[in-house]
């Protein structure tokens, strides 16, 4: 049996400082002047893209055919549609396919957490990696064969639904290829 002797109330005061300045620096390196850790921004706009579509899918029980069915009163900064990498001025939603860099595929519904949803594919990542927002809402960095593998078959890593669900997902999805990345993916 051990005696437990009580913390002396200076040595509390010191560990509290610590947290605080502890937490005081992750603010600091997390505030928007700081260097961004590769594929931060990327994945910021991947998460409010998500956002937006699971807003749509208020009004119905399926992800918009297309960016272009967003409201444009809901897309505060049209470039989320943009690669990080992009050089580009974005355009209107009308017009979203001619000057997005992202893949999507529209048409799915929930119930399919491996299923790609947006695409940002590796011609935006120097041809070494691309960002996919899946379906549950995952982000994932992957190597560019595991990408374009998913931009050919967005249901290649869906292992959850029943065959049958696969099957019916296949004949309402579309796969989105903006103009400038057809030249590639020319389905």
């Amino acid at each position: 049996m051990h005696s437990s002797t009580p913390i002396p109330r200076q040595c509390y005061v010191n560990r509290m400082s610590c947290i605080c300045l502890l937490l005081a620096f992750v603010s600091c390196s997390s505030s928007p002047s700081a260097p961004q850790v590769p594929g931060t921004v990327e994945t910021a706009h991947l998460r409010e893209i998500y956002h937006l579509l699971h807003g749509y899918m208020l009004a119905g029980d399926s992800f918009p055919g297309s960016f272009a069915d967003l409201r444009p009163e809901y897309v505060k900064d049209p470039t989320i549609f943009l690669s990080t990498a992009s050089n580009i001025v974005p355009g209107t939603l009308a017009t979203i396919e001619e000057w997005t860099d992202f893949i999507y595929i529209g048409g799915m519904s929930l119930g399919t957490p491996m299923a790609a949803l947006v695409i940002s594919p590796p011609e935006n990542h120097q041809g070494k990696y691309g960002y996919v927002l899946f379906d549950g809402g995952k982000i994932s960095r992957l190597s560019a064969a595991e990408t374009r593998a998913l931009i050919l078959d967005p249901l290649h890593e869906e292992t959850i639904s029943p065959v049958t669900n696969v099957a019916l997902i296949r004949q309402v999805m579309t796969v989105r290829v903006p103009k400038k990345l057809r030249q590639y993916y020319d389905r």
